[in-house]
This record gives C-alpha cells, sequence and structure tokens, in this order.
C-alpha cells in the first residue's frame, strides 16, 4: 500500500536517491508546463505590499489562471486536499514526472522517478 499522506509522500530519483515532496514535484511539473506563468506565481513576494518589488500589469489576470488551473487540474489547493486520499492522484503526478521528462534537481536526470 503507498502512502497517501502529503508529508509521508515522496518521489526518489533512481539514480542518486535524491527525494522531493508531492509540493516540490507539482511545481516541478507546473514550471515545465507553464514556465512564463511559474515565474510570477512562485515569487513568494510578488503580492507583498510591504516589498519593492517590481509588479506586473496583469496580476489580477495572472491571479485567475493560475487558481482556475489550481482547482480543476494538476495540483489543485482546494479541491485535491478533499480528493488526495481516495484518488490516485499520487500515482498521476508520477507518471507527469515520468512522461513529462522532468529533471531531477541533483543529477539532472529523466524518466527517473520512483515513490516508496
Amino acid at each position: 500500500m503507498k502512502s497517501s499522506s502529503k508529508d509521508l509522500c515522496k518521489y526518489f530519483c533512481r539514480k542518486c536517491q535524491n527525494f522531493i515532496y508531492y509540493n516540490e514535484a507539482c511545481e516541478l511539473i507546473y514550471k515545465k508546463i507553464y514556465p512564463d506563468y511559474y515565474k510570477v506565481y512562485y515569487n513568494k513576494y510578488e503580492f507583498d505590499k510591504k516589498s519593492e518589488g517590481k509588479r506586473e500589469v496583469n496580476q489580477k489576470q495572472y491571479d485567475n489562471l493560475y487558481r482556475q488551473l489550481y482547482n480543476n487540474g494538476l495540483c489543485g489547493v482546494n479541491k485535491q486536499r478533499n480528493d488526495f486520499l481516495n484518488k490516485d492522484n499520487i500515482n498521476n503526478i508520477l507518471l507527469f514526472l515520468n512522461k513529462g521528462s522532468i529533471q531531477c534537481n541533483k543529477c539532472n536526470n529523466i524518466h527517473m522517478w520512483y515513490m516508496k
């Protein structure tokens, strides 16, 4: 039986035994599929009012797209929390890691992911 908790769910690289958690796997997949949007969404200071960072013109438009993708699709926050334990989303993420040519952060190999 596979572990189905977000904290316990780890994906390992076969070559170097480096592991990533479920959320990190989602970020890697999202970065590969939507590289332009990834830069906007994962800048943690992007929406911070106190920071003096450069702000994009269409932040609301990017934010809406982000919410739609994550609510309906690959690594949704609200929807997937409810469906996490009774669906095979863990295996779907593993499939995306291997079929999507996602590289390991440490050794840069592809198609080498497995789950313990």
